[in-house]
């Protein structure tokens, strides 16, 4: 058994910087985290201020386990590479 979900996540400050490179980063990391979860992305979207994901997932995982797994990895991912 599969569960789906339709999530929005917002940056903390709001700030429009999921733009360009930082963008592209950031759907990567969140695709490779899906993947070492066995967590089907069916759509996502990435705007200047937030992502939508629409995701598939095992019943072993909760939905404030992935947002946290997701949220935390990204953010440590884009920090390093992009620090402000």
């Amino acid at each position: 058994m599969l569960f789906t979900e339709m999530s929005g996540r917002a940056l903390k400050y709001r700030g429009k910087i999921l733009v360009g490179e930082v963008a592209m980063v950031t759907e990567a990391v969140i695709r490779k985290i899906c993947k070492e979860l066995d967590i089907e992305v069916i759509d996502m979207a990435v705007n200047q201020d937030h992502v939508h994901l629409f995701i598939k997932y095992p019943p072993k995982y909760s939905v404030s386990y992935i947002s946290k797994m997701i949220k935390g990895k990204s953010s440590r991912v884009s920090g390093r590479n992009f620090p402000i």
